[in-house]
């Protein structure tokens, strides 16, 4: 009789055992385990293509670059963070991607927009447009600057621009890149990067 419940013991035990093996196999295979998480994750196709209206508040940093100018600053236009240039930094965070990744059709047209808050007088910027082929040659460059906005030192204004693009020639694997050139060089903060890609969609009941 012992040995009976000894047998059952040991039958029980292999087959609860191939049960775990099996079930920590699956797990591996088909969950998203943190050690396989990216830590500054791109904004995935998916999700572009469903809209045409993107906003980076810079409290988190899908699909930016330069990310080494965000700071904590108490004077951040929304939340708490913003991208910092000062001691000669020209260039602020850095929205990058192919055009396959960010609009389904041709790039004819984009929307821009920035909020600056001058620690200085005499802001010289840029908001800046560019794409390059998929051999990194620039083959279109274009910006909006700040001459006509009433800069005013620790406020914030807004820098918008609308650009038409060719949109015929450019490539689905060609990068779109926007971002502020501190041209001047003169000490801001920067946050709030807006971007429309393409055409907006008509609503109904706007058409004439």
């Amino acid at each position: 009789m012992k040995q009976k419940k000894t047998f059952i013991v040991l039958v029980l035990f292999f087959i609860f055992s191939g049960v775990l093996w099996n079930y920590k196999h699956f797990l591996k295979k088909h969950l998203p385990f943190k050690n396989a998480a990216v830590s500054n994750p791109q904004i995935g196709e998916d999700l572009i293509l469903k809209t045409n209206n993107l906003f980076f508040d810079l409290e988190t940093n899908p699909g930016l670059e330069n990310t080494e100018t965000i700071i904590n600053h108490p004077q951040a236009h929304s939340g708490k963070k913003c991208s910092q240039l000062i001691n000669d930094a020209e260039y602020s965070v850095l929205f990058k991607k192919k055009i396959k990744y960010i609009l389904n059709g041709k790039l004819n047209r984009l929307v821009m927009g920035v909020w600056i808050y001058p620690l200085e007088e005499k802001v010289n910027a840029l908001l800046v447009a560019s794409i390059n082929d998929k051999e990194g040659k620039n083959i279109f460059w274009e910006c909006r600057n700040t001459d006509n906005v009433n800069l005013e030192i620790k406020n914030w204004s807004k820098l918008n621009g609308e650009i038409t693009l060719p949109g015929e020639k450019f490539s689905p694997e060609d990068e779109l890149s926007i971002y502020l050139w501190d041209k001047g060089k003169t000490d801001m903060v920067v946050d709030d990067l807006e971007i429309i890609l393409g055409d907006i969609p008509e609503r109904k009941g706007e058409r004439t």
